[in-house]
């Protein structure tokens, strides 16, 4: 369970569990503790596995009005594919539990390529909505008039 003090811990074990993930992009650990830091932050939901005398994984979780969520939830790379995620969620669930709460949600990555569907499926949970997000992006007007214009003979 996270104590008092355990912040550092917190931020390395969660920027190193995430280091390989397609989208990730480091925080400063000012940044990282003032985001847990929210109206409903409570440390004693926050859990952190060890082995090999150190931090392995973590998991950060909060309390709605009628249910858990699961916030955070990373496991180091050596350490994966050895029950702490499972671990984790599972001390989680008993926690939250406690607290006359019957749900637990998540958002994740659904081509996650790290098994965390696979995780979350093993523990009983089940997708309960599916966001496709599809992105565009127009090309740097100035880049692109450039393109053309060496395409076209056109210019210097």
């Amino acid at each position: 369970r996270f104590v008092d003090g355990d912040e550092r811990a917190l931020y390395e074990v969660h920027e190193a569990s995430f280091a390989d993930h397609w989208g990730f992009r480091p925080s400063t650990f000012h940044a990282f503790d003032e985001s847990l830091h929210a109206d409903n932050w409570d440390p004693s939901l926050v859990f952190l596995a060890e082995a090999g005398g150190g931090v392995v994984g973590h998991l950060v979780a909060f309390l709605d009005e009628n249910e858990g969520f699961v916030g955070m939830l990373g496991v180091t790379k050596p350490w994966r594919g050895r029950v702490i995620g499972t671990a984790l969620l599972h001390r989680a669930f008993t926690e939250i539990s406690t607290r006359d709460r019957t749900e637990v949600k998540l958002g994740v990555d659904a081509l996650n390529p790290h098994g965390a569907v696979a995780l979350y499926e093993s523990v009983g949970m089940t997708v309960e909505r599916r966001l496709d997000i599809f992105e565009w992006s127009t090309p740097d007007p100035a880049a692109e008039s450039e393109s053309l214009s060496h395409a076209h003979g056109v210019g210097p």
